[in-house]
């Protein structure tokens, strides 16, 4: 069975970000033949917990696809990970089951979904990607700002955070909810990003796109000085001991 992981690298010492930076090219050869890695992202981040135009230079994410949690499990004791644990002030992974998806990147169909069914009341995490056509990147960041706010106080949601590959032209939402209700009442029931929703379809803004729908196995490390799914499945734990 094929594993997604998502890590999140945090760094904030100056010297430490320049070499992140830097990471972005200079761990590819690696990563290319990495045992079992069969699609990767190099991302940045943007500020905020949703895309920006505004680039967040201490943090950096790698989206990775492995062939079993074995694999996966050999890269993160490998001496090449060991070194981004030396530079970066906090690292946090999910690993993640596909359960649905759609549309490709980079011409790929990354994730291969299985047949499981969380129950109702699991935690999901939602992958949204887009390449923007250039004719539309205004009316696209126009409507951001309302969509983002509707984010911000959505009930449900434990995290969420901003990835590109190209700043502007390339924009990503990786979110953690509570629950799958939590994150259809988000998609379907906020106005803003309800009307982003119609008119990237009716109106062709994307020449790429798509969204996946995962089960979070685990998650270990710590997000802004916190692990969001960890304290969720603490409070739900507490809330049925009474």
């Amino acid at each position: 069975m094929s594993i997604t992981t998502l890590t999140l690298f945090g760094y904030t010492r100056p010297a430490d970000r320049r070499w992140a930076f830097l990471q972005m090219g200079l761990a590819r050869p690696a990563l290319l033949f990495r045992r079992g890695l069969r699609f990767w992202k190099l991302l940045g981040c943007g500020q905020g917990n949703s895309f920006t135009l505004n680039a967040d230079w201490g943090r950096y994410a790698l989206l990775a696809v492995w062939e079993s949690l074995t694999d996966a499990e050999a890269f993160f004791a490998s001496r090449q990970f060991a070194t981004y644990q030396r530079h970066a002030d906090e690292i946090w992974t999910a690993k993640l089951i596909a359960l649905t998806t759609h549309g490709a990147w980079s011409g790929q169909r990354p994730f291969t979904p299985i047949k499981f069914a969380p129950r109702a009341d699991s935690p999901i995490a939602i992958l949204t990607r887009a390449t923007l056509r250039l004719r539309h990147l205004r009316r696209f960041w126009d409507h951001v700002p309302g969509a983002n706010a509707d984010l911000n106080i959505a009930p449900g949601l434990l995290a969420s955070i901003g990835l590109s590959e190209l700043p502007i032209l390339q924009a990503a939402t990786f979110s953690l909810w509570s629950d799958e209700a939590a994150m259809r009442a988000f998609a379907y029931g906020t106005p803003q990003h309800r009307e982003i929703v119609r008119k990237t379809y009716h109106e062709d803004w994307y020449a790429e796109s798509l969204f996946a729908r995962f089960y979070p196995l685990e998650t270990s490390g710590t997000w802004h000085g916190r692990d969001p799914l960890r304290e969720a499945q603490a409070v739900s734990t507490s809330a049925t001991t009474f």
